[in-house]
């Protein structure tokens, strides 16, 4: 039929010009086993009044949720939190693959400061 909701699309994830874009690490790669790489999700929850972001912080080869919050804001404490979160409980990944534009300098501060690889497809959000 066609039916569709109508409301504004949340994209708050669109990358700031300064931003630096990371190379992407994993053409080639077989993620086989825990701990090669971890990814984020980010799942916008909108309600009449309000809005609720719910991060999920996913091991790519095991398909586990290693951590998991919700946030009313989208603060890159949030996001530094649940990654530090996940290291300090699982170790570390090789790889951590995000999107562009996603949590920037101090985020990936710590996976820089933590010796994990960080890769991003490159496209522009």
């Amino acid at each position: 039929m066609g039916t569709e909701a109508l409301y504004h699309r949340p994209s708050p994830t669109k990358p700031e010009p300064r931003h630096k874009i990371y190379p992407y690490l994993l053409r080639s790669m077989v993620i086989t086993r825990p701990n090669q790489v971890w990814a984020m999700d980010v799942t916008y929850i909108r309600w009449r009044v309000a809005s609720c972001i719910s991060l999920s912080l996913l091991d790519w080869a095991t398909r586990r949720v290693l951590a998991r919050r919700l946030s009313i804001t989208m603060e890159s404490a949030f996001y530094v939190e649940i990654l530090e979160n996940a290291l300090e409980r699982h170790g570390r990944p090789e790889i951590f693959k995000h999107r562009p534009g996603f949590a920037g300098a101090t985020f990936t501060g710590v996976l820089a400061s933590n010796g994990v690889g960080t890769s991003m497809d490159g496209k522009r959000a």
